[in-house]
């Protein structure tokens, strides 16, 4: 459960290095119940530290070189012909050496030239060698503390200065990495990687780092490191939290990082049980294809391969995508419209305008041989069975029609035909297609086949239909294509986050392969469902909810979140089915 909101921003590392602050989020789910932290890019909304627009030097050199008079004063005319700010930073190797520093920094703070020029702002810059190196108390002008990070290990005095000093003093870093590792690219990488990752987790008051020259060529790999640290530099990242909502996201700018102190073989990235791609550096990064989305609920998973182990974590959590995505449009109906003032001539539910039951049928599987078990007897039509029953609606004065028509009707908007029918089929069995589908057409009978989207084209205990069979018979202008959720998952054991994602997933599938869709309509597994789950599927955009069976002696008024359908079974004759419609309608 998610309980509160923070929000973090972009520092900014200032000369040629900038890196990003990226916000943490903490997922329930992994093999050992360990914890992985998770970051998302939310957008390019980044902030600019006052430093950013000014102009930032740093002049780096050896205490050595000053301890000739002709440098020294070369020194001082060039700072006095410095503007903005200036990071005078003179280093030694020795504890000795520092006191030296120590004299000349007092000679430099005394030098009026440099104290009058109101263009300049000269900081001057401590190197401590050590946690013992604490000489710069003695020097009330030093107002700036660097640290030179050459490997992994100087962590661990960042760690002690922060801790010691961020409050009296304004911290920098000199990276020396690349010249440090030089050729061995791949593991300097890897420091570089961990150090300005790591930055503004545990040192968010570090805001600047620069990068000491070198004398010789360096490897071009490190140029390019730096050139993604810049363009990360106005990304904003928020915390993933984990609740029940999920987390929003309403940008393109689809970046995760994970951050762990584990060692990493690679970790994986999933969108919807789709591959979205690996990463094998720290601090891992992925961009996900906007393809693999949906709008609304996406499920995401991380799998972490540890070094050198068989074990592997996982993880999973929500992300609600608000961003836009374009659909292709639906193929054209052939259904016909209605005026307003042509009504259903079926009898009024308790006597109430404007509430009458449209019969809706159902129907599971059309096959040429039911077996004469009461299962099969129950959920499957023989084809001639089938073909029968419409003929007879068509001839007993029954039209056919879709959802839309419907919805249209019960929002007030469009008429319907005078003995209006709804013919339904669940699961998306390859029989609806290969069988139902040419009676249909043979007809001219529009029908709604709702399909669960995870098993669209998958050959299980059953065979289903393909995407490419259901546009097929979506282009005959007969055929709608409507959601019985993605999994065929029991929707009253389900949270609002999972109700949301098997709904937005499978609209989301449909959608993709079919085109846009002009009425959703849902249709329960097994029925089940709670008060709350329809409030959640009228939230995710369904327009009519098909809920339960209709009682054979009492009807109830069809309506958008509640309507109830006639069980076809085998063994209900053409004659029979007529029946029981005229005993709900007349």
């Amino acid at each position: 459960m998610r309980k509160g909101k923070r929000r973090f921003i972009f520092s900014t590392l200032v000369i040629t290095v900038l890196f990003m602050t990226i916000t943490s989020v903490y997922a329930a789910k992994t093999s050992q119940k360990q914890v992985l932290p998770i970051y998302i890019a939310k957008g390019k909304k980044g902030i600019i530290t006052p430093s950013i627009g000014k102009l930032v030097k740093q002049i780096r050199e050896p205490m050595g070189k000053y301890k000739n008079e002709e440098n020294l004063q070369q020194l001082i005319d060039r700072l006095k012909n410095e503007t903005g700010h200036i990071y005078l930073s003179i280093y030694s190797e020795t504890l000795e050496q520092q006191k030296e520093v120590k004299v000349l920094y007092d000679f430099l703070a005394q030098q009026e030239e440099l104290k009058t020029r109101s263009e300049l702002y000269l900081h001057f810059v401590y190197t401590p060698l050590n946690e013992q190196d604490v000489l710069f108390k003695t020097m009330p002008y030093v107002d700036t503390l660097n640290i030179d990070v050459q490997r992994l290990e100087d962590q661990h005095f960042i760690k002690y200065c922060y801790a010691q000093y961020k409050d009296q003093y304004k911290l920098i870093l000199t990276d020396v990495v690349p010249i440090y590792y030089g050729a061995d690219v791949s593991t300097g990488l890897d420091v570089l990687a961990k150090i300005y990752y790591d930055l503004p987790f545990d040192y968010p008051q570090i805001h600047q780092v620069f990068r000491q020259p070198s004398l010789q060529a360096l490897p071009a790999k490190y140029d390019a490191f730096y050139k993604m640290l810049e363009e990360d530099l106005q990304v904003q990242y928020d915390p993933i939290q984990l609740q029940d909502l999920g987390e929003s996201i309403d940008s393109d700018l689809l970046q995760f990082l994970v951050r762990t102190d584990e060692p990493v073989e690679y970790i994986e990235y999933k969108v919807n049980d789709a591959p979205a791609g690996q990463s094998f550096r720290y601090p891992y990064p992925i961009t996900i294809d906007k393809a693999l989305l949906h709008q609304g609920m996406n499920e995401m998973k991380v799998v972490m391969k540890v070094k050198g182990s068989d074990q592997y974590h996982v993880q999973d959590f929500y992300i609600n995508y608000k961003g836009d995505i374009h659909y292709q449009e639906r193929s054209a109906r052939k259904a016909q419209t209605y005026p307003i003032n042509q009504q259903p001539v079926y009898r009024k539910v308790n006597n109430k305008a404007n509430q009458v039951y449209i019969p809706v049928l159902m129907y599971h599987k059309i096959k040429d041989q039911v077996a004469h078990t009461e299962e099969d007897q129950s959920m499957s039509v023989s084809t001639a069975n089938f073909e029968a029953q419409i003929k007879a609606l068509l001839e007993g004065g029954y039209t056919p029609i879709n959802f839309k028509q419907l919805k249209d009707y019960l929002e007030g908007t469009s008429g319907l035909p005078k003995r209006p029918i709804l013919i339904t089929a669940d699961d998306g069995y390859l029989c609806n297609y290969t069988k139902a589908y040419p009676i249909l057409k043979k007809y001219n009978a529009q029908a709604t086949f709702f399909v669960t989207s995870l098993y669209v084209g998958v050959t299980n205990e059953h065979e289903h239909f393909t995407w490419e069979q259901a546009k097929e018979m979506e282009a005959s202008g007969l055929i709608d294509i409507q959601s019985h959720t993605h999994g065929h998952t029991l929707m009253n054991e389900l949270n609002k986050t999972d109700v949301s994602y098997e709904i937005q997933k499978s609209f989301g599938d449909i959608e993709k392969y079919l085109g846009k869709r002009d009425v959703k309509v849902l249709a329960y597994p097994q029925f089940l469902h709670t008060s709350k789950v329809k409030e959640w599927a009228s939230e995710c955009g369904v327009d009519l909810q098909v809920t339960n069976l209709v009682s054979r002696y009492r009807p109830t008024a069809t309506q958008k979140a509640d309507i109830k359908r006639i069980h076809v079974s085998n063994d209900l004759s053409p004659q029979e089915l007529l029946n029981q419609i005229k005993r709900l309608t007349q």
